[in-house]
């Protein structure tokens, strides 16, 4: 049996599993079966929490409930408002968890790198199985309405630096990440910059996190960065750095001045 979405497909072959007979006669005996439906399908996400996202737990809006559709997720981020995952329906999504995610913006190298910036949702880990070895996958990722976000950052290895970093999913024509409004699309190819086990094996990973422009922000990107509800103490190490400095601005018109 191969499943995708609420469609089930039968493969048979003559005489082997499944042949009812057992015999290389031209025919296919089909026993009695049905299909099963697990709480949570692949990825881990229980039905009970599915069913609470918005549209009566429909959050694509394809008139299908996100708890029976394997290629479908909804689940609260780390405030505990809801985002919707897709892939394509020949897709399989899995091991899906919403983690903080502090610790991996704080390797962000450069720091500045993140000026401007509001990190609200947590980091997403998923898994799209029953991907084409070395083919692509695309992954939409649907946001509270109002919400607007401008980047997609990701943590793993890439083809250039095998070593764990931070690093923006920019979108170069092959990979990456494209905006609409609420929406981000995510562009992966297996085995490629953004699949995390850069491996051709049919299975793409993906931790990232969205990002959206800080409130206190100007349109140029200046400006500190906002870390998500659990980050405060990241806030915090900036107010120790902005305490130094106006001392130390202090000491040197001090210095100035009685010397003057």
């Amino acid at each position: 049996a191969q499943i995708t979405g609420n469609v089930i497909y039968l493969h048979y072959v003559d005489g082997g599993r499944g042949d009812g007979d057992h015999q290389l006669n031209g025919k296919i005996k089909v026993l009695p079966g049905g299909p099963v439906r697990k709480s949570g399908d692949s990825y881990g996400v229980l039905d009970t929490i599915e069913d609470a996202a918005p549209n009566n737990g429909d959050g694509n809006g394809d008139g299908i409930a996100d708890s029976t559709q394997s290629h479908v997720a909804s689940l609260p981020d780390v405030r505990g408002s809801y985002m919707t995952i897709e892939a394509d329906p020949l897709h399989t999504l899995q091991s899906m968890r919403i983690v903080s995610g502090n610790d991996l913006l704080l390797q962000a190298d450069p720091p500045s790198s993140l000026n401007g910036l509001n990190f609200l949702y947590g980091f997403l880990f998923l898994s799209v199985t029953n991907v084409d070895v070395g083919g692509g996958a695309h992954i939409r990722i649907i946001l509270p309405e109002g919400e607007s976000p401008v980047k997609f950052f990701k943590y793993g290895p890439t083809p250039g630096n095998p070593v764990n970093h931070l690093y923006e999913f920019t979108f170069d024509g092959e990979t990456g990440a494209e905006f609409n409004g609420n929406e981000v699309i995510l562009h992966f190819v297996d085995g490629k910059r953004g699949d995390s086990d850069l491996t051709e094996n049919g299975v793409v990973t993906d931790p990232g996190t969205p990002a959206l422009r800080a409130k206190n922000s100007s349109g140029s990107g200046s400006g500190g960065c906002s870390l998500n509800v659990e980050g405060a103490h990241i806030g915090m190490a900036g107010a120790w750095w902005l305490l130094l400095g106006m001392v130390s601005l202090y000491g040197f018109w001090h210095r100035y001045r009685k010397n003057a």
